[in-house]
């Protein structure tokens, strides 16, 4: 099978918060990251609280990333992007994989996400 995606995925675990479109907080860990979207790893109460029509997130729904920025880079605040979720799926009872793409990206926001993916990219075992 012939790859299609246009930027590669990177593995990377750490802490990332969540809002919600009405502002609610919530926390997720990343798997992993590329240009154009992250991979959250979310608890199944999170995966229901973030629904937003149905009773989990389904593709489409929107929410709100707040990634760690990348260290030693002028980028290392804490970097406010949003998001549309493409996948949603169960890896367990309690924990599922949720794909998102970033939506709106700004010429700030996309040095700063090229800062964390070359982070990423640099530690595979992050």
């Amino acid at each position: 099978m012939q790859e299609r995606r246009l930027f590669p995925r990177y593995s990377l675990s750490q802490p990332v918060g969540l809002l919600g479109p009405l502002g609610e907080r919530f926390e997720a860990r990343t798997s992993e990251i590329s240009m154009t979207g992250i991979g959250l790893l979310m608890h199944r109460d999170t995966v229901v609280a973030l629904a937003q029509g149905g009773s989990i997130l389904t593709a489409g729904d929107r929410l709100r990333v707040r990634l760690p920025g990348a260290a030693d880079t002028p980028f290392a605040s804490v970097l406010d992007i949003d998001c549309q979720v493409r996948l949603v799926r169960r890896l367990s009872q309690d924990e599922y994989i949720v794909v998102v793409l970033f939506t709106d990206v700004d010429a700030a926001q996309k040095a700063a996400l090229a800062a964390i993916v070359e982070e990423a990219k640099a530690s595979p075992l992050k």
